[in-house]
């Protein structure tokens, strides 16, 4: 028999962990629970507003976005292999920490940003958009 002092998942301590299909069963609802989303934007913008555009996003919506508390994290990464004379792709990820937050950026935060973007830089970008469930993370 193991006290709860000897039960590690190595992620985390479960309250009862007599039965290792018990403390399978504890880390399945924890994650379950806690399963983040990862919106993928992928832009292509005109390479002559593509400094422009740049900016607007560091200064203006990533602030915006976690002023908003709908993300936890962001990353605009820029997609390489993808140069061409007419435009410049970009990847901007933001994470959610749960299915609540993603509908709150999608209704509340999203709309605002995407008119916007238009605003400023209409027939010059295309996007399209992926949500992924984080199932796993890792680093070292």
């Amino acid at each position: 028999m193991h006290g709860i002092n000897d039960c590690y998942s190595g992620i985390i301590k479960s309250p009862w962990c007599e039965d290792s299909r018990v403390e399978h069963i504890y880390l399945k609802l924890f994650f379950k629970m806690t399963n983040k989303l990862l919106i993928n934007d992928t832009v292509r913008i005109a390479a002559s507003h593509s400094d422009a555009w740049h900016s607007w996003m560091k200064q203006v919506v990533f602030p915006l976005a976690l002023k908003s508390g709908t993300i936890e994290s962001y990353q605009l990464t820029k997609i390489t292999g993808d140069e061409a004379d007419d435009g410049i792709s970009f990847a901007c990820q933001y994470i959610c920490l749960n299915s609540d937050r993603y509908s709150d950026f999608i209704n509340n935060f999203d709309p605002k940003i995407q008119q916007e973007q238009t605003n400023r830089f209409g027939g010059y970008f295309g996007s399209f958009r992926s949500v992924l469930e984080i199932l796993e993370e890792g680093s070292i």
